[in-house]
């Protein structure tokens, strides 16, 4: 039978029942089955994972809690390599420079990463892990629906004169669920001349690899993707449009246990308001992103005694220059970085894994240590008990630590300046990283080929999380600006001083009764805590609720399908808007639960070489609001033809 290894846990091919996290992990045939071409849907099937669509071109994906409109505690990675946004300090999903045909599969960390990923690994690591060069396979898909929705891929793989390769090509469109304004609105406008396209991107990829002898390797490659997203903003902002482009070339070198990798992340664009209140000036602005990535590790195995000990040794150099004109100024920033893992199994019944890393951060005042120690016990040997602590921290975003930028607001002429934690001068502390302590206790039991389950308890206790402060007025007249408007207070980035603690459990389970029938349910409780103090008891943005139940279905004959059904229970959110009176304060929003319906049905023809599907997400149309500033959601439905060839 086929074992599962994954490899995000530990950096080395391992099986579940042995990994320090917990983790899901979303197969190729998951993938297939689905006819999902948007990952943060096929995420939203995984236990402990959040994932909240406010638009089509807008989806925000979180673990174990901590969501917000644009996340920033979960670290999203293709193959290993951050495809983070420092600047603004979230994952723009429709710039995923690969297609879901691309994809061998997905892992997710449930859990802090910083012992090995560093900053931004706060409550989970996604590696989205993507199909080996030289398959000697090629793929062309194209897809219709309603919605605007039109998608197109062609992707080659094979090999030649010693070298593999991999090339992919796409491109996706669709069109906003509503037009978020109507006909009566007096507040606000839609400041954008096509108003039927609210993504529209095009992708290419080229991942190449050459073994140079029995120990040697190298693999390196180019991805690239640019378009249009829409996408909601943060604090009294909302809705933005930008047109963006990411250009992404990195290079591996794996020689024996030591491996070298460097990456760059070339990000630029300009971004404009969608949704602009009436009367105000627009707030057009531009930026570059350039991230540059190097990182050396090394593996080794040795003996003490009789125990196998696996020891791997890494460091990292991380540079960013920012250049954008919501901030204070250009910068750049140089990160440094160390860790340690040690894996070691006792026997049959126990192995234990402990790593340590630290970082060193300009922006931070000191290093910061994340350790992380795991201990497994197997009663027997496909059954495993899991208790494991670790911390992760976030470094301040460059909009965090540097926003200085002039908000209009309902009144003509009058603004409020937000500013970042190394801008404001009315006597703040300096921004400190966000940290977390993580703890888990886990049963795995894949005894059985055909029932598998696993249970999970956790706890995750927040400290020094970032939000935007309330409007401080000016004693003073306020100072005029080339706008024209007059800046009458600030709001600023600054760390809150209390904690947030989630209590929860999770629970999955997978089952194939009979041959080519697989059966899938899930179960998430999520309990979120403020100390007393401002957020007590008003913001339960995390769902306490969440089930996920599912089948999947594969004949011989060439007839597939999939139903999925999603339970999210209410939550409440607290966010903040402008008042003609108080400037910027923060409202309440309470969003009822819903349930979101997917499905799929296939058919294969000419030994599975042609393939035809149509896929639903949202059957049950309940135009239901994920988020407060999000759009009612619809159905959607589209006809896909693959052809493998």
């Amino acid at each position: 039978t086929y074992e599962e290894q994954v490899v995000s846990a530990t950096l080395s091919a391992q099986s579940p029942l042995d990994a320090p996290n917990a983790i899901t992990i979303i197969t190729q045939q998951d993938i297939r089955l689905s006819g999902l071409t948007s990952v943060p849907e096929l995420l939203r099937r995984a236990v402990g994972v959040d994932v909240m669509a406010l638009d089509a071109s807008d989806q925000q994906v979180g673990v174990r809690g901590f969501n917000r409109r644009l996340s920033n505690r979960t670290l999203v990675l293709l193959d290993g390599r951050s495809i983070y946004l420092d600047f603004l300090g979230v994952t723009l999903w429709p710039l995923l420079p690969v297609g879901v045909e691309e994809i061998e599969r997905i892992e997710v960390i449930r859990g802090g990463g910083s012992a090995l990923y560093g900053a931004d690994a706060y409550s989970g690591v996604i590696n989205i892990i993507t199909r080996a060069p030289g398959e000697r396979r090629n793929v062309a898909s194209v897809g219709v629906g309603n919605g605007g929705q039109l998608r197109g891929s062609v992707t080659s793989s094979g090999r030649t004169r010693g070298v593999s390769y991999r090339l992919g090509f796409g491109y996706d469109q669709a069109a906003p669920h509503s037009l978020l304004v109507g006909p009566s609105d007096v507040a606000y406008r839609l400041n954008v001349d096509d108003r039927g396209r609210s993504l529209q991107n095009i992708r290419a990829d080229l991942d190449l690899s050459a073994q140079l002898s029995r120990t040697v390797s190298l693999r390196g490659g180019v991805s690239a993707t640019a378009g249009s997203i829409w996408f909601n903003a943060i604090g009294p902002l909302r809705w933005f449009t930008t047109d963006i482009a990411l250009i992404q070339p990195s290079l591996q070198l794996t020689a024996g246990g030591l491996t070298v990798r460097a990456f760059s992340n070339h990000v630029f664009g300009t971004a404009d308001e969608l949704l602009q209140r009436v009367g105000s000036d627009t707030l057009i602005n531009r930026f570059f992103q350039d991230v540059f990535d190097l990182e050396a590790r090394y593996a080794r195995r040795v003996n003490v005694g009789r125990v196998p000990l696996d020891l791997t040794f890494g460091a990292s150099y991380r540079a960013k220059h920012i250049s954008w004109s919501f901030l204070n100024g250009d910068h750049l920033l140089h990160h440094f970085a160390g860790y340690a893992q040690a894996q070691a199994r006792f026997g049959s019944a126990l192995s234990a894994v402990a790593s340590v890393r630290v970082d060193q951060h300009p922006v931070l005042d000191g290093p910061v240590f994340s350790p992380r120690l795991a201990v497994t016990l197997h009663p027997s040997a496909r059954r495993s008990i899991r208790l494991a602590g670790s911390t992760s921290f976030r470094t301040p975003t460059m909009l965090e630590l540097y926003l200085d930028l002039q908000n209009p607001t309902p009144i003509p002429g009058v603004a409020v300046r937000g500013q970042g934690g190394e801008v404001y001068r009315g006597g703040a502390a300096r921004l400190r990283a966000e940290n977390a302590l993580s703890l888990d206790v886990s049963f795995l039991d894949q005894t059985l080929e055909r029932f598998q389950y696993e249970v999970t308890a956790f706890y995750m206790r927040g400290t020094d999380l970032i939000e935007l402060t309330n409007v401080i007025f000016d004693p003073l007249p306020g100072r005029a600006n080339p706008g024209g408007r007059l800046d009458v207070g600030t709001f600023h980035f600054a760390n809150d001083p209390l904690a947030t603690e989630v209590i929860g459990a999770e629970a999955a389970v997978r089952a194939t009764p009979v041959e080519g029938l697989d059966l899938f349910a899930n179960y998430t409780f999520a309990f979120t805590r403020h100390e007393q103090g401002p957020l007590a008891n008003t913001d339960q943005r995390t769902p306490q609720h969440k089930v996920n139940a599912g089948a999947q279905l594969r004949t011989r004959f060439g007839l597939d399908a999939e139903v999925v059904a999603h339970f999210v229970s209410a939550s409440r959110w607290r966010e903040q808007d402008f008042d003609a009176a108080r400037g910027v304060v923060f409202v309440h929003y309470d969003l009822p639960s819903y349930v979101q319906l997917n499905a799929r049905v296939g058919v294969r023809l000419l030994d599975d070489r042609l393939e035809f599907g149509v896929t639903g997400t949202n059957l049950t149309d309940n135009r239901a609001r994920q988020h407060p500033f999000g759009s009612p959601l619809g159905a959607r439905v589209m006809g896909v033809a693959t052809l493998r060839y």
